[in-house]
Order: C-alpha cells, then sequence, then structure tokens
C-alpha cells in the first residue's frame, strides 16, 4: 500500500505543481496497480481521478474508457467470492437435505441462512458494477464501438444476474439489432435473442415473452431454423401449462447438442 500512496503523492505534485496532466494520469493508473491487490477502494479512487484528468482531452478519452473498464473489471471481481460461497452454502444445504446424516439435517437452516447472507452481499455490490460498466460503454462509444459493445453485453449479463430482466432485455435486442447488420456478427444474432428469450422467462410474463419471441420471428426469419428458438418456444408452452417434467426434458434434449453455460441456468 505504501508504493500507491507516494505514487499519489507524485501525481498530486505532477498535477498541482508542474500542471503535467497527463503524466499525473499516468502516476494514478501506477498508484491503481499498486492498490489493487491490498487496497481495492483506494485503486477505485485513484483511477477514477486518472479518468476525470483523462476526459478533459477528446485524444485521450479512449484512454479513458480503458481506466473505466479496469475499474469494472476489479469491481467485478470482488463480486465472485460472494456468489461462488452462496453456491456452496446451497449446495451443502441441499445434500444436507438428500442425505441420511440427522446432525448435518439440523445445520440446513444455517446453510440457507449463510447462503442468503452471501447473496444479499452481492446483491449490494452489483448495481456499482453494472454502473461502473455501463460508464465505460459511454465512454468508449465514439472511439471504440466494439469495446462499447463489450461493455454493454457485461451489463446486460450483471442486469440479468441482478433481477433487471427487462434491462437486459433492452440490452440484448440493442446487440442482436447491431450485430444483424454486420455481416461479420450476424452469426451471434442467434445468443443474444436466446439471451433476452430466457429473460422473458425469468419474468414469469409469458404473455410478454410469447410477443417478443413471436417479433424476433418477423425481425430475424433466420432464427427461426435455429434450435433455441425451438426451445423457447417449448419452454414458454412448458411454463405456461406448469409442467416441469417437459420444461426439464427440453432442457434435457437441448443439451445433448448445445451446452447451456451457468449464466442461462440461474
Amino acid at each position: 500500500r505504501q508504493e500507491g500512496i507516494t505514487l499519489e503523492r507524485a501525481a498530486s505534485i505532477q498535477l498541482d505543481v508542474l500542471e503535467a496532466e497527463y503524466e499525473a494520469a499516468s502516476t494514478l493508473m501506477d498508484a491503481f496497480k499498486a492498490y489493487r491487490v491490498n487496497s481495492p477502494d483506494d485503486a477505485v479512487r485513484v483511477m477514477e481521478q486518472a479518468i476525470d484528468v483523462l476526459k478533459r482531452d477528446r485524444k485521450t478519452r479512449n484512454r479513458a474508457a480503458i481506466c473505466q473498464k479496469q475499474i469494472a473489471e476489479l469491481l467485478e471481481e470482488r463480486l465472485g467470492p460472494y456468489q461462488e460461497r452462496a453456491f456452496s452454502y446451497t449446495l451443502t444445504a441441499w445434500m444436507a437435505k438428500k442425505g441420511n446424516d440427522k446432525s448435518n439435517k439440523a445445520k440446513i437452516p444455517e446453510y440457507e441462512r449463510l447462503a442468503l447472507e452471501e447473496e444479499q452481499r452481492a446483491r449490494e455490490e452489483r448495481p456499482q458494477v453494472i454502473e461502473a460498466w455501463d460508464s465505460a460503454a459511454s465512454l468508449s462509444e465514439s472511439d471504440s464501438p466494439k469495446l462499447a459493445k463489450s461493455c454493454r453485453l457485461k451489463c446486460a449479463d450483471l442486469s440479468a444476474a441482478h433481477g433487471d430482466y427487462q434491462r437486459a432485455i433492452n440490452l440484448f435486442e440493442e446487440a442482436a439489432e447491431a450485430a444483424a447488420r454486420d455481416h461479420l456478427l450476424r452469426f451471434s444474432v442467434q445468443t443474444y435473442l436466446f439471451k433476452a428469450g430466457i429473460c422473458y422467462l425469468a419474468t414469469q410474463d409469458m404473455v410478454a415473452a410469447t410477443r417478443g419471441v413471436e417479433r424476433y420471428s418477423v425481425l430475424y426469419p433466420s432464427f427461426t431454423s435455429e434450435s433455441e428458438y425451438q426451445l423457447l418456444l417449448g419452454l414458454i408452452d412448458a411454463y405456461q401449462y406448469r409442467d416441469d417434467k417437459s420444461f426439464s426434458g427440453l432442457l434435457a434434449e437441448f443439451e445433448k447438442t448445445k451446452k447451456i453455460d451457468d449464466w442461462k441456468k440461474q
């Protein structure tokens, strides 16, 4: 941490005494690296100072976007342990319910409480992470559309994990629309529409989900020939009829040919 403090002081001299803004920003970025492991809050603070300097000049605005991306990555890293522990406690509680060990069964309420606490910590941190990625997208929009796109997709994934399904749907649909206009990216349209469809399912509003998927079939006719489209229709139908067996069967059948990643299963 001492290295970070020293670098901060040097940046202050560069900025206030020498009026060397670009050099001060570079020093603050070095301070970010020094703070990153043991003092992440200080790392975010100094990088935000660097971004404020870099945003002043149109020529260094893209570098500010890259710095903002580094903040988002750091904040997202902090989410990981909360989510992993929540999953671990949930799994332990589930295994205890299935087992015959009475001493483990007695611990189930404690495991469930700990899982909820970890998930709550993740929920408290996640909005800050989402907004950090959103800021990175906004800063890179004009100079680096590719970076902006990747940041928006991060926002979409995290918004869905946070339960903000409508925001996620909007972002995935925007990504699909942009990909459809670029012949090099058209292969990814089905991925974005599938994710948007999964978010519709998560809202539990099957009327909206049906309308959404039908709209995709009109806007992107080629999507109707994809297995993802057929799966979405089947899942909507199974959900409407409360047919859990059919719902699980459709997912299992789909996974025989294509892997459903953890994000879509949440």
